[in-house]
């Protein structure tokens, strides 16, 4: 796969290689899976 849109907007993939997802712009943080957020 070379990209993935939701709507128009190209979406970056959740980090981590516990969790699967896609993050849009509406999406803030701190999120799951990010460096320093295994013990939450």
């Amino acid at each position: 796969m070379d990209a993935c849109y939701v709507n128009d907007e190209l979406v970056k993939p959740q980090s981590g290689e516990f969790y699967g997802g896609w993050l849009t712009g509406d999406i803030v943080g701190p999120i799951k899976g990010e460096p320093g957020t295994w013990g939450w």
